[in-house]
């Protein structure tokens, strides 16, 4: 489908209303999308409609559990570098819920993204 542009990748993260008041991730609006090393990736929590919330929910974005700190998205956004040195390859992240007490209530959503250099 042609080159893919070396862009700064926004992810926008649906979250729902699991029927108990819960807001929780859903999906993503790109499957494994393309973010060049030296770029950022940002994951953004949207409504149903794709927009952003006026009182969004908090979330975590993991990328390992055994390395660094995970991304905490504590006003329905959060961006990242992607370092100049990792490998090209294809990185699975979870997105979990973060409630203000207690454990996760939610399932957690696994998608992909690939690092091109």
């Amino acid at each position: 489908p042609g080159v893919p542009t070396a862009d700064d990748v926004t992810v926008n993260i649906t979250f729902k209303d699991d029927g108990n008041g819960n807001l929780c991730p859903d999906d993503v609006d790109k499957e494994c999308p393309e973010v060049f090393s030296g770029k950022t990736i940002t994951f953004q929590a949207v409504d149903g409609s794709g927009n952003p919330f006026d009182d969004p929910p908090r979330f975590k974005v993991y990328f390992a559990p055994i390395q660094g700190k995970q991304l905490n998205g504590n006003n329905g956004s959060v961006t990242a570098n992607i370092d100049d040195d990792v490998p090209k390859a294809i990185y699975k992240y979870t997105v979990w819920d973060w409630p203000q007490q207690g454990d996760p209530v939610c399932e957690p959503l696994d998608p992909n993204f690939r690092v091109n250099l």
